[in-house]
């Protein structure tokens, strides 16, 4: 049998044990002790060490599980960022890797620092720039993987089949990945995320399963014109969603999904987890349909085009926009031109932007 691990690129070591308390708290994911990764036996260490100590990198991880599925939550980090540069990023997926249960945790996240390595060590000198200038993201770790940031992905081969969606066990914990890619990504060698997990079971259309105890994948195309992609969701299940209680963390919950005889699922976001999208969901059905949050609905427009009370939470008093009554009939021209993509052609197309969830949480309950 396989475990998964999911493994997501974080702004600092001290940014992966906020959201590592934040998840076990929260999510009652178990902590995973790992030994320090030293550079004669890690492969992704070794890859970014120089003659020159000043121009060396090395790389943290932290990790968390799932009891019930056996998913390990990895959280891998530049060991030389400080918070002051990495609040300019945040949370992103760098990979979803399968891992035998027979495997310690300590080597599970390790199988994946090598495969990592081996994917990125010929742009060594490239990341090390980048993350000296405050501007390394999940993007650069992936440039040479994907023309669109999509996630690393090495998973065992299984036999395809369709299964009934109102037959499917519901797994406790982590149960979900919703992962966002653009409609013209594809990897080095042609292939897309669709033809990669083609082989794995599909419990709904466009639901696929990575293992009999393991988690569900849940890939969500952008739309043509999308910008940037919405961050990446891990769903929980969990009996009833009043027994959610995140706001002791100081962390912000809202309805999605609601509507008629329908549950939807409650979304918690904490300035801790910028970049995750976290979701509970009570459901025991798996279907195809899946509740996009307010980043998807405006990836394909500027935000200098918004208006500052586009993204009120419910009950929020209005604000001022400066904006308004001025009569600036150049204000899209401005704003386009400092934005250009949207003018060319999406495929072939290398940059991509993953917006974070830092709007404050917006769903009404219809």
């Amino acid at each position: 049998m396989t475990s998964t691990v999911v493994s997501f690129f974080s702004p600092s070591p001290s940014a992966s044990r906020r959201a590592q308390e934040l998840l076990a708290t929260i999510c009652k994911l178990e902590k995973v002790n790992l030994k320090s990764f030293d550079h004669d036996g890690d492969k992704l260490n070794s890859a970014f060490q120089s003659f020159l100590p000043m121009l060396s990198n090395s790389w943290d991880s932290v990790a968390l599980k799932c009891k019930s599925s056996g998913t390990m939550v990895h959280f891998l980090s530049s060991s030389d960022t400080k918070d002051n540069v990495a609040q300019r990023n945040a949370f992103a997926l760098l990979g979803i890797t399968n891992a035998t249960m027979a495997e310690s945790n300590q080597a599970s996240v390790q199988s994946f620092r090598d495969l990592l390595a081996s994917n990125v060590e010929k742009r060594s000198s490239s990341i090390k720039l980048k993350n000296s200038l405050g501007s390394l993201g999940a993007d650069e770790m992936l440039r040479d993987i994907s023309n669109g940031s999509l996630p690393l992905l090495s998973l065992a081969e299984q036999k395809a089949t369709e299964g009934d969606a109102t037959k499917e066990a519901p797994p406790s914990g982590l149960k979900e990945v919703v992962v966002p890619f653009f409609d013209y990504a594809e990897y080095a060698d042609g292939s897309t995320i669709l033809s990669r997990l083609s082989k794995a079971q599909r419990p709904a259309v466009g639901v696929y399963r990575l293992g009999q105890r393991s988690i569900r994948v849940r890939p969500l195309p952008t739309a043509s014109e999308d910008r940037s992609l919405p961050p990446p969701s891990l769903v929980f299940h969990c009996n009833d969603l009043e027994e959610v209680d995140a706001t002791k963390e100081g962390a912000k919950t809202g309805k999605i999904g609601f509507g008629g005889n329908r549950t939807g699922q409650l979304m918690v976001q904490h300035e801790d987890l910028l970049g995750l999208d976290i979701r509970f969901c009570s459901s025991e059905k798996v279907v195809s349909a899946f509740d996009e949050a307010q980043e998807s609905l405006l990836a394909g427009s500027l935000d200098e085009l918004q208006s500052t009370n586009t993204l009120l939470a419910g009950g929020e008093k209005s604000k001022d926009d400066d904006r308004i009554g001025v009569a600036d009939c150049w204000i899209e021209v401005r704003a386009n031109l400092k934005s250009p993509s949207g003018f060319l052609r999406r495929p072939g197309r290398s940059s991509s932007t993953q917006k974070p969830n830092a709007s404050p949480i917006n769903t009404p309950d219809s």
